[in-house]
């Protein structure tokens, strides 16, 4: 059996095993899509290293995109005031991309960081990679700061990537918060809601919040989730795929006006679209051979409860439709990349006329 992934990384249960054994680093890097997981961390870490009234003093939180290594040197060298230990929050500052000098002197501080400042790295705005960032000079051999600067991430387990939660886990947290606001939720809601609205607890938060509020019952429905909760654009397409292959073509055309009325462009619509309807091909090859869900989730990374629903939809099928289906999503591909002067959203609505008679 494959080792369960853990909620929001390996990097996240570190540094939450560093906080609750009070063996805290001197510095952290914070990266990745859960920004829910890396606001708690960072408030975590606030109540672990500062307290007393003069808590605020000992706080630095800067932006670092215009920032200069000579000026994180200075933060980091600054002494607690009444206090053991100082917290700077450095955000956006671009480590593995400065200049050759600024990458040596960051190394070097980080080689050597003041014994009792604890410095994170904060990604939000833009993306952390090791490597150099496309377009960027290339190391000679003589410039070894990237690979310094590798070396000390890597080697002292600082690299904190906050991925989204496992299916499992993130369905567990679900039921936990709405009982946090005396609602309940089976495990097969929660992964309704995840499959709606994502799988970023950033953005499930304000959709739990909705339900919990608007409902006057006591357990959370389904019916209740695609009534109050806001769908993400993948969620939406799947259910104008499924409306198709149902030959419920209005519904599908109500889906599809809400996302124009939404301004979603009719390109990454008839896009996102056709990757739905490549899926929902593969899922016939696999009840047509036997294969399973499992296929469908090794092929395309799928989770478990959207597998579940894309095999079910492709039992409406034939793989005959499936690729008709696709050579007209291609056909209109081609005809919006070429054509000046296109109607899309009318074609777009012609295909899925189209579509239902294929």
């Amino acid at each position: 059996m494959a080792e369960r992934k853990k909620s929001g990384g390996k990097g996240f249960q570190t540094v939450r095993k560093d906080i609750r054994e009070q063996t805290i680093h001197p510095f952290y890097v914070l990266y990745g899509e859960e920004s829910y997981l890396r606001d708690r961390t960072l408030e975590q870490l606030r109540e672990a290293l500062l307290s007393g009234g003069f808590a605020e003093f000992n706080f630095h939180r800067v932006a670092g995109r215009d920032l200069k290594a000579e000026q994180i040197i200075e933060l980091t060298e600054a002494m607690p005031m009444m206090g053991e230990r100082t917290l700077v929050e450095l955000w956006d500052y671009d480590l593995m991309n400065g200049t050759r000098a600024e990458r040596e002197k960051m190394a070097e501080l980080l080689a050597d960081l003041s014994p009792w400042c604890c410095l994170v790295f904060v990604y939000d705005t833009i993306s952390f990679s090791l490597n150099a960032r496309p377009g960027s000079a290339k190391e000679d051999g003589k410039d070894t700061s990237r690979s310094t600067l590798r070396k000390l991430l890597r080697d002292n387990d600082r690299l904190i990537e906050l991925s989204a939660a496992d299916e499992a886990d993130l369905s567990d947290w679900v039921v936990r918060q709405f009982a946090q606001r005396k609602k309940k939720i089976d495990r097969a809601a929660a992964e309704h809601l995840i499959f709606t609205s994502g799988n970023l607890m950033a953005a499930l938060i304000p959709e739990i919040e909705k339900l919990a509020h608007c409902s006057e019952r006591p357990e959370i429905t389904k019916k209740e989730i695609d009534t109050v909760a806001s769908p993400i654009l993948a969620t939406q397409v799947f259910r104008i795929a499924d409306a198709v292959v149902q030959g419920e073509r209005e519904q599908a055309a109500v889906i599809l006006g809400e996302l124009l009325r939404m301004r979603e462009e009719p390109g990454k619509i008839l896009n996102m679209l056709a990757l739905q309807l490549r899926k929902l091909y593969a899922a016939r090859l696999a009840l047509d051979y036997g294969l399973g869900a499992s296929y469908l989730k090794d092929q395309w990374e799928m989770k478990d409860y959207p597998a579940k629903l894309l095999m079910g939809a492709a039992k409406r099928t034939t793989l005959t439709w499936c690729e008709e289906a696709l050579k007209l999503c291609q056909t209109l591909d081609r005809r919006f990349k070429s054509e000046n002067g296109i109607d899309e959203i009318g074609e777009l609505k012609l295909l899925l006329v189209r579509l239902e008679v294929t």
